[in-house]
């Protein structure tokens, strides 16, 4: 027995329908909130380590409130060190031959990855840098590391919170 036109009709409709709603909620369920997510910049030398891409998401904020992001004052290894976060960014400055970092907050809010620069020239290889940072669970200390350059010799960079 054939179905009729109008029962075949009518599930075709539903079936639209389900798909209509069922598509966006795969998508979200996935993650997928950039339009761009398919881009792959060519531009960019595959020897550069450091992320460019632009964080498509924003930080839990219940989290860095309680543990007070990486703004503040450090007690670290190479100085005292004031970090201000503004959105995604992060701008730090610190004591050893007056340095400074400039970083992109990571979407969980709780690392960071950028370049840092000291005087006297504040440019790479010898006075300037990559720097990655993660907070701790409770926002009391950071670790992280430094490179000469993008890819040079560097070592760890630990602090507390002041």
């Amino acid at each position: 027995m054939r179905p009729s036109k109008t029962f075949i009709q009518n599930n075709r409709q539903r079936l639209i329908i389900f798909l209509l709603i069922l598509i966006p909620v795969l998508i979200l369920s996935c993650g997928i909130t950039d339009p761009n997510y398919l881009y792959e910049p060519t531009d960019i030398p595959s020897e550069t380590p450091i992320s460019t891409a632009t964080p498509t998401a924003t930080p839990n904020p219940t989290k860095i409130a309680y543990v007070g992001g990486f703004a503040g004052s450090w007690d670290t290894n190479w100085g005292v060190m004031s970090c201000s976060v503004n959105g995604q960014t992060v701008n730090c400055t610190y004591t050893h031959d007056s340095g400074k970092i400039e970083a992109t907050l990571g979407l969980d809010g709780m690392t960071m990855e950028g370049s840092w620069a000291e005087s006297p020239s504040y440019e790479p290889p010898l006075d300037g840098g990559r720097v990655t940072f993660s907070l701790s669970e409770d926002g009391s200390t950071i670790a992280g590391h430094w490179w000469y350059g993008q890819n040079g010799e560097g070592g760890s960079w630990t602090g507390t919170r002041k």
